[in-house]
């Protein structure tokens, strides 16, 4: 399954949720591949990896295939496309000529080996984007409990609906339980009656730690609030699918 982690909206846990959401499910016994989309590329860095080879750059520009951009892990099941700050260049190529399915052709061969393809895309619904949202077969919305980030929902709820694939779920990020916002946004979303993951992300200084030692929250502290909070998660996925 092709699932992206999508939100137009920065800062919400997007990355962060990609990354443990797919040591989750490696940790589970499954193969993964995770596919960073975003021209940033702090999905890569946030696994110390630096590109000396092809990235996914030269996979959507057909310079290089999937396997010659394909990266294994320290982390048993997990491989891992990297992003190069060079791929904001395809949004303004995708822009005048579009092509949306560029990355659909690309996973398509590979698509059944493995039980998870997971990209995480930029923090806008640009072209790279919405290329991400038509190879999916899923999306994952990661959104912090803020009244902001709501108004953004509907119109990523629009394009993803345009563009046909399922929504598994929008998952709360940087949760906090002593807060009335954070009950205040739960419910609303409840009651708006939209799919919504039981699990609930807890807003916790390791995922900066984490990220600065440059591994999955799973890895840096395994028993914490954060890693039990993906792996129960990454459980819920694995219901849905």
């Amino acid at each position: 399954m092709i699932i992206a982690t999508a939100n137009q909206k920065g800062g919400v846990g997007k990355t962060t949720t990609a990354l443990n959401l797919a040591a989750a499910l490696a940790d589970l016994g499954r193969s993964v591949l995770l596919i960073d989309l975003d021209p940033q590329a702090n999905l890569t860095a946030g696994l110390g990896i630096q590109p000396h080879g092809p990235t996914v750059y030269d996979l959507l520009t057909d310079d290089a295939s999937l396997a010659e951009t394909l990266l294994t892990t320290p982390y048993e099941g997990l491989y891992f496309i990297p992003s190069v700050l060079d791929l904001a260049a395809i949004e303004l190529s995708l822009a005048q000529d579009p092509d949306t399915e560029c990355l659909l052709r690309a996973l398509d061969p590979v698509r059944d080996d493995f039980h998870y393809i997971i990209t995480d895309c930029p923090p806008y619904l640009g072209q790279l984007t919405v290329a991400a949202l038509t190879a999916a077969d899923a999306v994952i919305i990661p959104m912090i409990p803020s009244v902001w980030a709501v108004a953004g929902l509907v119109r990523l709820l629009d394009t993803i609906a345009a563009l046909g694939p399922e929504v598994l779920g929008i998952v709360l990020t940087q949760y906090d339980r002593r807060t009335a916002v954070s009950d205040d946004v739960w419910n609303n979303l409840v009651r708006a009656r939209l799919p919504l993951f039981r699990t609930r992300i807890p807003k916790r200084v390791a995922a900066e730690y984490a990220a600065i030692a440059q591994v999955p929250v799973l890895t840096y502290e395994p028993d914490g609030a954060l890693a039990r909070a993906y792996r129960r998660l990454a459980k819920e996925v694995e219901e849905l699918v």
